[in-house]
């Protein structure tokens, strides 16, 4: 009803047809006279599927036993020529002015030219809503213009006043971060070093000499490396079975901290950074520095 007008009597003859589930459909592309591909098309299809124009393209669903002799052909970029069994053919321009509203809109070369670039170049709602979405580099412009507004000064000029304020943040983060370089540390030998420990003949005889002191089995029970496993399982297996079930708990209380807002040690360390440099820097707006901090990377360098 709302595209039928747009179109000649033998397209709106098709469109009848698509009412009907006895009659099978497809839906053929064409552009400038080549055919891109053949999409089958149910009787259920919307009018918004059946037909559709812009400038480069058209797309048209035709029944199966509508009458057409040949597939619709495109002439150029806004006619289309079809050609019935009857000998009834016509050439119709698709980009009449009623078309022409419902054709894509592409941007224009001003609307390239004028896209924005750089965070500078947005306007101040767009950098808030990023901002308040956790995009580190919006809160820093807008801290940038909260400066520029506080102590009258050019960008440039609050943009390294920034720059002290991000070399302040980053102040004792080498102990801040220490559990997690401790942490991965303590992953890395563990993960890696539990290998040889197991399947390792020498290392686990020496670390049974040692720490074990259990019943070495006969020399033909350890030629292979499984059978070394076997042997060294039975005081592995509850090493790695309890610091697994402990992973698994912390994890699960760490969930259940997030469930009930407390604070992990994450966000805690984040928060103690921001609290610290809104009292370095307490003339700006105290909202702009804790989204600066708490958005901020927790690495040294950034």
């Amino acid at each position: 009803r709302e595209y039928g007008p747009l179109l000649p009597r033998s397209l709106r003859i098709c469109w009848k047809a698509m009412a009907f589930p006895s009659l099978r459909t497809r839906c053929l592309v064409r552009r400038a006279g080549v055919c891109l591909r053949h999409v089958p098309a149910g009787p259920h299809a919307s009018m918004s599927s059946m037909v559709y124009a812009t400038n480069q393209s058209a797309i048209f669903c035709s029944p199966g036993r509508a009458g057409l002799a040949s597939p619709i052909r495109i002439r150029n970029s806004s006619h289309v020529v079809i050609k019935t069994k009857d000998g009834i053919s016509g050439d119709f321009d698709l980009l009449d002015q009623k078309a022409k509203a419902l054709a894509l809109r592409v941007p224009t070369l001003e609307d390239a030219v004028n896209m924005p670039s750089f965070m500078c170049e947005l306007s101040n709602e767009a950098l808030i809503i990023l901002a308040e979405n956790g995009n580190h580099e919006a809160c820093t412009e807008r801290l940038v213009r909260d400066v520029m507004r506080v102590d009258k000064i050019e960008w440039a000029a609050a943009r390294d006043v920034v720059k002290k304020i991000r070399a302040e943040s980053r102040k004792g983060l080498w102990l801040a971060t220490l559990p997690y370089k401790i942490g991965m540390t303590c992953g890395l030998v563990t993960g890696f070093g539990c290998l040889p420990m197991i399947f390792h003949k020498p290392t686990a005889m020496w670390f049974n000499q040692i720490f074990v002191t259990t019943a070495v089995p006969d020399k033909e029970d350890l030629e292979t490396m499984l059978e070394v496993g076997s042997w060294t399982w039975g005081w592995m297996e509850p090493a790695l079975g309890t610091a697994s079930f402990t992973l698994l708990a912390l994890q699960y209380v760490r969930a259940q901290m997030v469930n009930m807002d407390y604070k992990p040690y994450t966000n805690t360390v984040k928060f103690w950074r921001a609290e610290r440099l809104h009292k370095a820097f307490p003339q700006y707006n105290e909202d702009m520095v804790f989204d600066f901090a708490t958005t901020a990377s927790l690495k040294t360098k950034h």
